[in-house]
């Protein structure tokens, strides 16, 4: 037995059968409710929280040199004596010119700074003194200490949040966009609710498309966007060849797919018919004909608008600029990307500490790279379509109505 519940006249037109989560959580009417009710607290919250984060690192990284906010999937760096190394090499870049050329070489291809302290002791001993003496000054193991570390340490609670400390932070673009959310949904007093959402979204490897689902199932609204679909299968083409699968490794199943890739035509077309069914003996297809697009064998992440950010080439909708806050992913989810006002703010998990580029800052314009457009490509990475997840009321109409199932669940959109 399902009860409807309605908070007001919906713009938005949901069939009554055939309802289904994108998630296993479970949602009251309180707390879909109040997120239509406090969106403009998560918003306006969250987005400080980015504004801090990119003026934080603008900061730090011209004081210093090197970025405050480190990628966590940058396995060079992971360790403390790992950045010890890296951060040697830039402080003090005169360090290797009392070593001759394949000294040097052996000294840069060094792992760490435990094996730069070996190779300095056993190829110039009279330098030693010297070198314990500069590393002292320049306080290497207290700069590349992690805070989530020395929150530990302290006793005090795990949170990390954009600041100017001495310390580094570890980062990626999941990341940042949960602990944004996270200060979003706490000073709206949703904390329980945030709580079951990025329990699910740890549990699912800290996915970024669970998180839209996730908040999809929360009320929020899904837009699907592609600049151009008549480049769909040119596109598909070109990644394979930025990005080519990895070799074989022995024993070991021969590789099929990148996640890098953006599967685009698959995403928007699959299994449609040119009258937009989806095509006999299939049970669901793409964006197109389905309105879900498609995340490998998981779940599809239910969409609710396919309009307004396809095929508008370079020139974005103003009504997208106006939207305060939304989380959008590129490529299945292989990158996360929070923004306000049609602004993208990226965090990167595999740049080097020294790159200005751990984060970026770009107008959302996915092909139009040339003119500073963002998702922000790579030589292998050219993110050109996705989808977007914007808080209730912002797009398609007021509160919606809905059902609950027979556990108080609230059940706003069909399985499609």
């Amino acid at each position: 037995m399902k009860t409807t519940v309605l908070f007001s006249i919906s713009l938005l037109s949901i069939p009554l059968s055939a309802h289904s989560r994108s998630t296993n959580l479970c949602f009251s009417p309180n707390e879909v409710g109040a997120m239509y009710d406090k969106r403009d607290t998560v918003s306006k919250t969250a987005v400080a929280c980015l504004e801090k984060y990119w003026s934080t690192h603008e900061q730090f990284f011209n004081a210093n040199g090197y970025s405050k906010y480190f990628g966590n999937r940058n396995e060079a760096i992971d360790t403390e004596v790992e950045r010890q190394k890296v951060l040697l090499f830039k402080l003090w870049p005169e360090f290797i010119s009392g070593f001759r050329p394949e000294e040097v070489q052996q000294l840069k291809a060094a792992k760490d700074i435990l094996e730069v302290d070996s190779l300095v002791k056993k190829l110039n001993p009279g330098f030693v003194v010297k070198y314990e003496a500069k590393k002292k000054e320049l306080n290497l193991k207290d700069r590349v200490r992690d805070e989530l570390d020395v929150l530990m340490d302290a006793g005090k609670p795990l949170i990390l949040s954009p600041n100017t400390g001495p310390n580094l932070q570890n980062i990626s673009c999941v990341d940042m966009t949960r602990r944004c959310l996270s200060e979003g949904f706490r000073a709206a007093g949703l904390e329980p609710t945030w709580k079951k959402i990025d329990g699910l979204v740890k549990r699912e490897g800290v996915s970024g498309v669970v998180l839209q689902k996730a908040l999809s199932d929360l009320g929020w609204k899904v837009l699907y966007f592609n600049p151009d679909t008549s480049q769909n299968i040119a596109w598909d083409a070109e990644d394979k060849i930025i990005a080519p699968l990895k070799p074989k490794t022995p024993g070991g199943p021969m590789p099929k797919w990148n996640p890098i890739w953006g599967n685009h035509e698959a995403s928007w077309n699959l299994y449609c018919l040119p009258d937009g069914k989806i095509r006999p003996g299939k049970t669901r297809g793409g964006v197109r004909c389905s309105d879900a697009y498609e995340v490998g064998a998981e779940a599809p992440v239910p969409v609710d608008d396919k309009s307004l950010l396809v095929n508008f080439g370079t020139r974005v909708p103003s009504a997208f600029t106006k939207i305060p806050f939304f989380v959008g992913t590129a490529h299945g989810g292989y990158h996360v990307f929070p923004g306000f006002f049609g602004k993208v703010i990226e965090a990167h998990s595999m740049r080097a500490l020294t790159s200005k580029e751990n984060l970026e800052i770009s107008k959302f314009n996915p092909i139009d790279q040339a003119n500073g457009g963002g998702p922000r490509w790579t030589s292998f990475e050219h993110y050109r379509t996705g989808v977007i997840a914007v808080p209730p009321g912002y797009i398609g109409g007021g509160r919606p109505s809905f059902d609950t199932d027979d556990d108080g669940c609230v059940d706003l959109k069909p399985r499609r």
